[in-house]
């Protein structure tokens, strides 16, 4: 059987809208070029040079303006909270506690879970300096990771630009978001192809992923 390639470029209109939506020049992006790779492609790439058993897996779950951080992460204890949302604010025995007036949202049983066994910490009020209000700069801080100046690649860009290798960082999205730009090198994203299985194994492992957790209550 072939090995798939791994292609050099990522598509124009991926680009254009990336470099539009973050304000990153050219320059920053094309360093050391994006990749666009299908499911075979990442495959066969984890096939060719599996992962240590021991390294650390970072996923970062972005969530555009989706989330309400004060109905996830609830203070329910302080007044100031209750009178800022009389008819949507939990009460504290409603919450899943998890101290300092704090409480998970009821719905978050398996989140409450990772929590009572030390693998879940929640950093809690972050911000950044004289904040303009403004959700498109927020995000374009968050992504680039620099609050007082201006920058042209982000903070997971950077770190890959030590051991470039677009498939280390890989985006589940067409679109290469700001995050991933290096300012030699960049990730990966992965196309909108429709997933077929590989046989065996790995398809298994694949599959499981997408089984409910008996831990997790109903919404």
């Amino acid at each position: 059987m072939t090995t798939p390639t791994l292609p050099t470029t990522v598509h124009t209109t991926t680009r254009r809208r990336f470099l539009t939506w973050s304000g990153v020049t050219a320059g920053a992006l094309v360093a050391g070029g994006a990749a666009t790779l299908s499911w075979p492609q990442l495959f066969a790439a984890a096939q060719r040079t599996p992962l240590d058993p021991q390294a650390g897996v970072l996923v970062v779950v972005t969530l555009y303006g989706g989330n309400d951080g004060l109905n996830t992460v609830v203070p329910a204890a302080d007044p100031a909270y209750a009178a800022a949302r009389p008819d949507l604010a939990y009460r504290p025995d409603e919450v899943l506690d998890v101290g300092t007036g704090l409480g998970l949202n009821p719905g978050l049983k398996g989140l409450k879970s990772l929590w009572d066994d030390k693998s879940l910490a929640i950093v809690h009020g972050v911000g950044y300096p004289q904040p303009d209000r403004s959700h498109f700069a927020s995000m374009a801080i968050w992504q680039c990771g620099s609050p007082g100046t201006p920058a042209t690649s982000g903070w997971l860009g950077r770190w890959l630009d030590l051991a470039p290798d677009p498939v280390k960082a890989l985006a589940l999205d067409p679109v290469l978001p700001p995050l991933l730009a290096g300012t030699r090198t960049a990730g990966s994203t992965l196309g909108r192809t429709r997933l077929a299985l590989p046989r065996g194994a790995a398809g298994r492992t694949v599959a499981g992923l997408a089984l409910p957790s008996p831990s997790d209550a109903a919404w």
